[in-house]
């Protein structure tokens, strides 16, 4: 009752609210059942930051800063009220009956009894759950407000141990100071510290103390955190600022070894990595081959990202070798051969197999491409070398098929038709079938999905058809097997089209 009367109250005269004599009548029947313990009567603002008043702040009318002022003072003559009945005592009881203690703790130090409370918050800084959250929030406030206080308490308890003093530290601002401050403890005391930080308080405005940060985090088994420490630079000041190298080494981390993976906190964040990613490729201190490995691990994340994993796209068509492997570690031999044994564990061998189909699936440069044009040589000196391993390997017809969906990819030609020019005097060369239907089922594939009007049937597909026919009758005479292949994909998507038709005639 008491969040709708005031919500009913914020907004009067509205078709939807309450009438103001229904709303004094409940205000009655809750000050008649109000508790007179002061916790349960009050506890209701330590349960929310935005709690609700019967008389709230109007929002067209009052600002922010008026709200806020009315909530902090509320609260903070709730809490000398409570310290004047019972002290630490009461104080405690509405730390245990708040479903916020952190907010007590804020409130608590913008009180008169601030001081009076330091002894006990430095007690409860020690202990669990929602005690050493306030004590967290009151120390919080404090340091912030008071940075010299906060290092004079610490100095003044030299018999604190390693695990106090970085608990105390944590309630520090996150700079240069503070993290001086923490290279003083032991090794244990450190190690506890870089543990417990949260990444939420990393400031992009400063690179180096994010630097300093993320190679702390980094030390310390936390990739994850670290990615997060650095990752609003990506957006604000500018990926350009930061070390390639240690972007490196926390995606090599990520990858392998993720120990801060199952933090309640923090889970990896697939556009954080692409964004990482994206840094490293544009970064001239890192070698090719590391940048490749990276999006090797990465590779799932790509898809449908505009970072695309371009190092191993381009390796792929500089690499027809590397092509050639990524489809014979798929497939066995069918020449009746044996293939050669494998070092690999079977589960090692099926990871390889997934990443493979990705990057097979999602190759999108093809060899010898340079803007509109292809280098014949390259090409064709591509294809053949491909081809020729495939046939030691014992597997051309799958090969071939894995070639023709590549070259699929291919741009349209000098005569707006598809495939390029030089892609279609390679399928008269070869006279392959397998390749000719690769290139028909990677063509087809790469249509995408579509959206259309649920009475138009297979109007699209029609069209497509129809213009697959022209293409095919324009090149017939030079290039007949080409032709071969735009008739077939006409003829498939004629079966698409009278598939369309008749769910129309099904469904409408």
């Amino acid at each position: 009752m008491y969040g709708s009367e005031s919500h009913h109250r914020e907004f009067p005269g509205l078709e939807w609210t309450w009438s103001t004599e229904l709303l004094d009548q409940l205000e009655e029947v809750y000050y008649h059942f109000n508790y007179a313990d002061t916790v349960k009567a009050n506890v209701y603002l330590f349960n929310d930051h935005w709690p609700k008043f019967i008389y709230p702040v109007n929002r067209k009318e009052g600002g922010y800063e008026e709200r806020d002022d009315l909530v902090q003072n509320s609260r903070i003559k709730i809490i000398e009220t409570l310290y004047q009945e019972g002290g630490n005592n009461a104080l405690e009881q509405l730390i245990l009956a708040s479903s916020c203690p952190e907010i007590v703790g804020n409130s608590t130090y913008k009180s008169s009894v601030s001081n009076d409370v330091l002894t006990i918050a430095l007690k409860w800084l020690s202990e669990d759950c929602k005690y050493v959250i306030f004590s967290e929030s009151y120390f919080l406030i404090l340091a912030y407000e008071n940075m010299n206080s906060a290092v004079d308490i610490l100095k003044e308890n030299p018999s604190w141990g390693e695990d106090k003093k970085s608990q105390f530290l944590l309630c520090f601002p996150r700079n240069k100071e503070t993290f001086a401050l923490v290279d003083e403890l032991d090794q244990a005391g450190q190690s506890l510290y870089w543990t417990k930080l949260n990444r939420y308080f990393v400031s992009d405005k400063d690179i180096e103390l994010v630097s300093i940060v993320a190679t702390k985090f980094l030390e310390h088994e936390r990739p994850l955190a670290t990615l997060y420490a650095i990752s609003q630079v990506f957006h604000n000041s500018g990926p350009s600022l930061l070390d390639g190298n240690l972007v490196e080494s926390i995606l090599i981390k990520i990858a392998i070894d993720p120990k801060d993976l199952n933090s309640p906190s923090i889970q990896i964040d697939q556009y954080k990595i692409l964004k990482a990613i994206g840094l490293i490729q544009n970064f001239s201190g890192i070698k090719a081959e590391s940048i490749r490995q990276l999006e090797w691990l990465y590779l799932p994340f790509f898809r449908f990202s505009e970072v695309q994993p371009c190092y191993l796209f381009n390796y792929v068509a500089e690499h027809p070798e590397f092509f050639a492997q990524l489809v014979v570690w798929i497939y066995k031999r069918n020449d009746g051969e044996e293939d050669n044994a494998e070092e690999l564990s079977q589960e090692k061998q099926e990871q390889r197999a997934e990443t493979e189909w990705e990057l097979l699936d999602t190759l999108s440069i093809l060899p010898g491409v340079n803007g509109d044009d292809i280098d014949n040589d390259l090409f064709n000196s591509w294809v053949d070398t491909t081809r020729t391993a495939f046939k030691e390997s014992g597997i051309i017809d799958i090969g071939d098929t894995k070639i023709g969906k590549f070259l699929a990819k291919s741009q349209a030609g000098k005569d707006k038709i598809w495939p390029h020019e030089i892609v279609r005097s390679v399928v008269e060369r070869i006279k392959s079938k397998d390749f000719e239907n690769g290139m028909e089922c990677g063509r087809v594939n790469s249509r995408g999905v579509t959206t259309r009007h649920p009475y138009a049937g297979g109007l699209q597909e029609r069209q497509l058809a129809l213009n697959y026919f022209k293409d095919a009758e324009k090149i017939q005479l030079i290039w007949p097997r080409t032709a071969g292949i735009l008739k077939s994909i006409a003829e498939s998507y004629e079966r698409g089209a009278n598939r369309e038709d008749q769910n129309v005639e099904i469904n409408y």
